[in-house]
């Protein structure tokens, strides 16, 4: 696994996000996540044209659950965007997993956006690199047995 730290974000972030409206309610958002299986959905600004909607923040299975949480009386039709993670991290595809991984535990943050050519082009999560430290080590721990 010596090599893995170098290698590229690109071969690990997950190309198929998905998105939801800056307007759409909490309930959305959440059910998106629960069927498919993921912690973390784009938001974007329908003010845009319908091929370069602007990314405005992400929303996150925490974001949900604090929101939940602090809500008295619990308001499911509360908009996605006065929830979501709006401070981006947004990094370079050819970054290294490294520093994407720094970057992470720095900023105490579990997702990244991740780009090319200035284009939001794919998620890099806590959980892609813990896939990445699990494949990495499967063939180690194999001979072990």
């Amino acid at each position: 696994m010596s090599d893995m730290p170098s290698t590229a974000i690109a071969n690990f972030m997950q190309r198929d996000f998905v998105v939801v409206r800056e307007k759409a309610s909490g309930v959305k958002p959440a059910v998106q996540m629960t069927k498919q299986r993921i912690g973390c959905l784009v938001v974007y600004d329908e003010s845009g044209d319908s091929e370069h909607q602007p990314i405005v923040g992400l929303v996150s299975e925490t974001d949900l659950v604090r929101k939940v949480l602090e809500s008295d009386p619990l308001d499911l039709s509360t908009p996605v965007g006065q929830f979501m993670w709006n401070e981006l991290q947004l990094v370079s595809a050819n970054r290294s997993i490294l520093e994407a991984s720094d970057l992470m535990a720095e900023k105490w943050i579990r997702h990244l956006s991740i780009t090319e050519n200035d284009s939001n082009v794919g998620i890099l999560s806590v959980r892609d690199l813990i896939r990445m430290v699990a494949l990495g080590d499967r063939p180690r721990f194999l001979r072990q047995k």
